[in-house]
């Protein structure tokens, strides 16, 4: 059994200063539930299909600190630079790639395993949106 936590990224509906408590939340998950298979973290740079820019303050680092060394599942405007430069600093986490995946399976395996390059940028054709 997991989570999967999406704090900064739904729609417009933000606080001012939510680690307090999304800290205290998982903080309690990890105390009260020590066999939750993983946490699944959505990173604030998403915002549904769209990449956005974020404050710093927009971070889920201390996340992080909190559940370390249990397994992390981050996802959220990763590029293959960027998700092979976060796995290598965090031991403990993985990176998902939901977008990409969605639209097409075999395209974004190639470029994410085999190319030493990032995915070009998606258009509307490539993905399953409105």
């Amino acid at each position: 059994m997991a989570i999967t936590w999406a704090d900064f990224s739904f729609e417009d509906m933000k606080m001012d200063d939510p680690i307090p408590q999304f800290a205290f939340i998982v903080q309690e998950l990890r105390a009260r539930h020590p066999d939750l298979a993983f946490l699944h973290v959505v990173e604030a740079r998403v915002s549904g299909p769209d990449d956005i820019v974020v404050s710093s303050r927009e971070s889920n680092d201390e996340l992080r600190k909190i559940w370390a060394p249990l397994p992390y599942i981050t996802a959220g405007g990763y590029t293959r630079t960027s998700a092979i430069e976060t796995t290598e600093k965090n031991s403990n986490e993985l990176v998902a790639f939901g977008r990409q995946f969605i639209s097409n399976v075999s395209r974004a395996i190639l470029y994410l395993c085999f190319q030493d390059s990032d995915m070009p940028p998606k258009t509307s054709l490539t993905l399953w949106t409105n």
